[in-house]
């Protein structure tokens, strides 16, 4: 969940019953100050992987009022819950544990100051840096970015990044996500399957639809990614369709 604009403590872990919400947002005010509501970003897990994430000892990172993540443990022999874990598509069976750690995002829009989005782009890459290299790593959320249907001529150069699907052009802050992902070995998942309808948001000036809520997944790890899907028809409250990764 992004651009959630509660205000309570900076970072908070909800439960509801078997689930758990971890929210990352901006820190409450000081006594007698106003209360400045934006950003705000979440992971609302279900039983399966409330349990996932306590496997995994719980851990979670608040990392500003724009990123937030956490590590799950999903365990191919079962633990002491009763419960088998899920492994990613593609992976095989084995002892060994396998971890996932996900990362939530908001980046800021292109109004932004720079300064603004320099500090987005090095918190991220903190993020991103703290992740074990063993681990299965998506990076999911409202970039605010447009990277495009890729040219022909440019397929090759971001062969390992982009696919061959999207939507409209690339802008700036494109590239720089671009950029981004190959420094780190990332591929945008929604780029690699062929859809209908690839647009996440429509501007409401010019009613045209974007392309600006991704799901990224490590370029060797691509295989275990088996769709991503604008799901238009949910009701989620938002001016962003939802984007489900499978």
């Amino acid at each position: 969940l992004q651009e959630t604009k509660m205000v309570r403590d900076r970072s908070d872990v909800w439960t509801a019953g078997q689930s758990t919400f971890l929210h990352s947002g901006r820190p409450l005010p000081a006594d007698g100050e106003n209360a400045q509501r934006g950003e705000g970003v979440g992971l609302l897990l279900n039983e399966e992987f409330t349990r996932a994430w306590r496997r995994a000892g719980g851990q979670w990172c608040a990392v500003s009022s724009r990123i937030v993540s956490a590590r799950f443990k999903l365990s191919p022999g079962g633990d002491d819950e009763g419960d088998d874990g899920q492994l990613p598509a593609g992976t095989r069976q084995s002892r060994q544990d396998i971890f996932l750690t996900i990362v939530n995002v908001y980046a800021q829009t292109a109004k932004a100051p720079p300064g603004v989005k320099c500090k987005f782009v090095q918190d991220l890459q903190s993020a991103l840096d703290s992740v074990a290299h063993r681990d299965y790593l998506i990076v999911v959320g409202d970039f605010n970015t447009r990277v495009g249907l890729r040219p022909d001529a440019e397929l090759t150069h971001w062969r390992d990044v982009a696919g061959p699907y999207g939507l409209g052009r690339c802008n700036d802050a494109g590239e720089d996500l671009l950029m981004l992902c190959g420094a780190n070995r990332l591929s945008i998942m929604n780029t690699w399957f062929r859809k209908s309808s690839y647009g996440t948001w429509t501007h409401p000036a010019t009613r045209e639809s974007h392309l600006i809520d991704y799901a990224l997944f490590r370029t060797d790890q691509r295989h275990c990614c088996r769709d991503v899907q604008v799901m238009r028809g949910a009701s989620c409250w938002s001016d962003h369709h939802m984007v489900r990764a499978k």
